[in-house]
Order: C-alpha cells, then structure tokens, then sequence
C-alpha cells in the first residue's frame, strides 16, 4: 500500500473551530488577541486536535483590504464545517465570537471551554465517526 492509499483509509478527523476575539481598535490588542490564537493553537496541536483558529489564519483586521463582514463570512463557512467549538476567553465582549456561538448553539454543535475538554470532545467525536480510534486517536 502506498502513502496515498493509506492516506484514503484513515478516517475522518474531527474539526475543532476557535472562536474568541479577533478585531480591535488598536493594532497592539489585535496583536494579543492573535497571540491568543497562536497559544490555542499550539494547545490544540499539542493535544493532537485537529482546528481551525480564525486568529492564526487570517490576516490582522484592519491590517489588509479585507472588511469585517469578508472576513465573518469566511469563518462562519469554516464554523459550518466544523464539528464542535472551543470558545476562548474574552468571547462575551467579542461580537464575533458571540455571532460564533449562537450560530454554533443554532447547529446543535458541541461547545467546550478549554483545550483538555477539545481533545476529549475530539476523541468522541472521531470514535463516533470511526469505532476503530481509540481514545488517544489511534487505531486498535
């Protein structure tokens, strides 16, 4: 079997997304709040969870030609496709972060709070998906 062909057979991930706050008026809170991401992210890998941080992937707010709504518009395309949410802190003061989660209440997603709770909300997820992953997301 090749790479590719083992590659096929795996099973499907689950998608965490990350929602917190993203855009400020100063360029120096939009640094901490990408900072913030990048933390997550970090967590997230380190924990073996597959995600995606609105944070680390798009560009800076008010940094690039992109207006809010072009860069919401993205990330609820992302939060769609996702299977659960890890919600940062600082969400309630974000309206972004609040539109996520009511979307994400809206689709019936599972929301966790921090990252040991994404990496057992991962594990369940994918067992579910493919009863061959145990829980350190290996096949048995």
């Amino acid at each position: 079997m090749n790479q590719v062909e083992r590659d096929a057979a795996k099973p499907r991930r689950a998608l965490c997304y990350v929602s917190g706050p993203m855009s400020a008026a100063t360029a120096l809170q939009r640094e901490k709040f990408r900072l913030a991401g990048a933390v997550a992210a970090a967590e997230l890998w380190e924990r073996d969870v597959l995600h995606f941080c609105p944070m680390t992937a798009m560009p800076v707010l008010g940094a690039s030609d992109l207006g809010y709504e072009d860069c919401m518009a993205h990330d609820v395309e992302m939060l769609r496709r996702s299977d659960f949410v890890l919600i940062l802190p600082g969400w309630d003061s974000s309206s972004g972060a609040l539109r996520e989660k009511a979307l994400a209440e809206a689709w019936d997603m599972p929301i966790v709070y921090d990252f040991d709770a994404a990496a057992d909300m991962a594990r369940s997820i994918e067992k579910e998906l493919d009863p061959r992953v145990t829980r350190e997301g290996v096949f048995h």
